[in-house]
């Protein structure tokens, strides 16, 4: 038989650490929310920013005033989205810093910060679903700047590359392995670079619009940030950005184009999710496969 002391000292190793779980098994959810709260306002960040820059080179009196009023509508906006990020991230770094803590030492801490947190995600989804016809508006006039202003690229040269489907598109010179699968109706590009790995999609449907295709993944995925259009002559109708909260976050963009029939919708999906600048470099991807489904519709 185990002595008295034996028994005391498990119960008090067990104890402790059934508590520490519980701690760390909170602090993913709130990771993940604080990364696609960090996408949602970077993104506002930068429409704001280029609003404020365009206006400021306004000569219209009228056209300025009401370039400077949306601003400050989607502003509005912004401290609300910042004050929840905050909130959530000051949780995520408190979980962190007490992952070895007894949950019961510090539970009313984390309530309290959790109904902070609850308050703020509210207020903010509020104020972002007020602000959107706004944010599309100022990235509709942004991009008209990039295509008025816009430079023949002098990157790196591209590579020629060919779908099943026969469609072909250039891909950028990147230091990773593509890979070209697909269907006559879809086309998938696979990346893989060292840690980093992404897939780009480009698939056609019918019977539907953009504007329905976009509903329905509002409807899976909450926290959609509207990414600024740079490519107006291609006709896509909106592209959109959020963190996937899987079991391991995914950085997932989505864009569509409406066609005579229905639409092609073309998406990337990136590990690690905070690699923003692949998913900026696949959006080049993203807009030649719809281009390419463009000029050769394969449509059922």
């Amino acid at each position: 038989m185990r002595s008295l002391g034996s028994l005391l000292l498990v119960t008090a190793l067990v104890g402790p650490a059934l508590a520490d779980k519980k701690i760390q098994d909170m602090t993913p959810g709130y990771a993940k929310e604080a990364a696609a709260c960090a996408i949602q306002k970077n993104g506002l960040v930068k429409v704001v920013t280029g609003a404020k820059d365009k206006a400021a080179k306004l000569t219209d009196a009228s056209a300025k005033a009401e370039l400077e009023a949306d601003v400050a509508t989607v502003e509005g906006e912004l401290v609300a989205v910042e004050a929840h990020c905050t909130a959530v991230q000051g949780l995520v770094d408190f979980l962190k810093e007490n992952a070895d803590a007894a949950y019961k030492k510090v539970e009313k801490q984390i309530d309290a910060r959790d109904n902070t947190v609850r308050k703020l995600r509210k207020a903010s989804k509020k104020a972002i679903e007020q602000a959107q016809p706004t944010v599309r508006k100022l990235i509709a006039k942004l991009a008209e700047r990039d295509a008025s202003t816009a430079k023949p690229s002098t990157g790196p040269r591209t590579t020629p590359a060919n779908f099943p489907s026969k469609r072909s598109i250039d891909l950028p010179a990147l230091p990773g392995s593509w890979k070209m699968t697909g269907t006559a109706v879809t086309d998938t590009v696979e990346y893989v670079e060292k840690q980093n790995q992404a897939t780009v999609t480009a698939r056609a449907f019918s019977g539907a619009t953009c504007d329905q295709q976009r509903t329905m993944l509002a409807k899976r995925t909450p926290d959609l940030v509207d990414l600024e259009l740079t490519d107006d002559k291609l006709g896509v109708e909106w592209s959109v950005r959020a963190v996937r909260k899987d079991k391991t976050p995914h950085l997932v963009s989505v864009m569509c184009m409406p066609t005579k029939t229905g639409g092609v919708l073309a998406t990337s999906d990136v590990l690690p999710s905070t690699n923003t600048a692949l998913a900026d470099e696949l959006s080049n991807v993203m807009r030649a496969m719809l281009q390419a489904h463009a000029a050769k519709t394969t449509e059922p």
